[in-house]
């Protein structure tokens, strides 16, 4: 009797170049990734197995392309097991910095931004510095920062970072060119506190026929509302009610709320603001009739 040994094919796969990444295999053999820090790796298939090798890069690198028993630019290819085949999967390193990238919110009481750099911009990389810098000369350092600018205007943010291949920079304009804005109301206030409350108009309209009305309320922690109206000895009435009328160029400041905190007044209160078509009511007209943002502040009184 004659006894015989048959022997598998091999697939070696060499990781090369000056970049990061691996090569997947399917199916899965003795090694599922073939990394450049590997001695060697091989696996052996049963002959004629259809084989599929699939190149990944890190985020600083890119695949150049397959070598040997592969050939290419595609980010898979496939080799059928009738020998063994000697497959290399070259990856270079890209050259220059790193992305930039943030997204950034704002609150208008006072005009404030708060930034955060994102990191799905670079995952695999590691950042040594943030740098902001804002175009009326504000500036900061991190991964998240936060600015207030002094009036309305348009302003440009600025985020650079840097890591060991070099630097990225990603610029956003940031405007701040809402026509109403509420100001100097603070979260909460304690018993006693004095609460003061500006509204800000920044108004221009085309022409006369698109003139506005002004619209102001507060909400109450029962959830009612009060209507600012032009009164100065009842400056709120219960029915919804115009604040100013037939207004077209506007660049003025009214005080909303001006009071100590006393016991009872306790609770959430909001405030809202927004221009209206000249002669429609708000009320009965809802969302149709709006002509600009629609300003809101929320503070919490204390009972204590």
């Amino acid at each position: 009797m004659i006894a015989r040994f048959i022997s598998k094919p091999f697939l070696k796969v060499i990781i090369d170049g000056t970049g990061t990444g691996h090569v997947s295999l399917e199916p899965v053999e003795t090694r599922h990734n073939c990394y450049k820090t590997d001695k060697v790796c091989r696996n052996a298939y049963d002959k004629n197995t259809l084989v599929t090798l699939t190149a990944n890069h890190a985020d600083d690198s890119q695949f150049v392309g397959w070598n040997g028993d592969c050939s290419g630019i595609a980010d898979t290819c496939s080799v059928s097991m009738d020998k063994t085949k000697i497959v290399t999967a070259t990856f270079n390193r890209l050259e220059g910095g790193p992305e930039a990238c943030f997204t950034f919110y704002y609150s208008e009481t006072p005009l404030t931004i708060e930034a955060e750099a994102e990191t799905r911009c670079h995952e695999d990389r590691e950042i040594d510095d943030y740098q902001w810098e804002t175009s009326d000369g504000q500036s900061g350092t991190g991964q998240t920062i936060r600015l207030t600018f002094e009036k309305q205007g348009k302003y440009t943010l600025t985020l650079k970072v840097t890591d060991e291949m070099g630097e990225g920079t990603s610029t956003q304009t940031i405007i701040f060119d809402e026509q109403l804005v509420f100001v100097g109301l603070k979260p909460f206030y304690k018993l006693g506190e004095k609460l003061e409350v500006d509204l800000i108009e920044n108004l221009e309209v085309d022409n006369r026929f698109e003139r506005v009305d002004l619209w102001v309320a507060v909400q109450l922690p029962d959830n009612r509302f009060l209507f600012r109206v032009p009164s100065i000895k009842e400056p709120f009435s219960s029915e919804g009610k115009v604040f100013r009328s037939s207004l077209e160029l506007e660049d003025k400041r009214h005080r909303i709320l001006d009071f100590t905190v006393s016991p009872g007044l306790g609770g959430n209160y909001t405030l809202y603001a927004v221009y209206v078509q000249e002669g429609q009511n708000l009320i009965r007209d809802g969302f149709e009739v709006l002509k600009s943002n629609i300003a809101r502040a929320t503070t919490v009184l204390s009972n204590r």
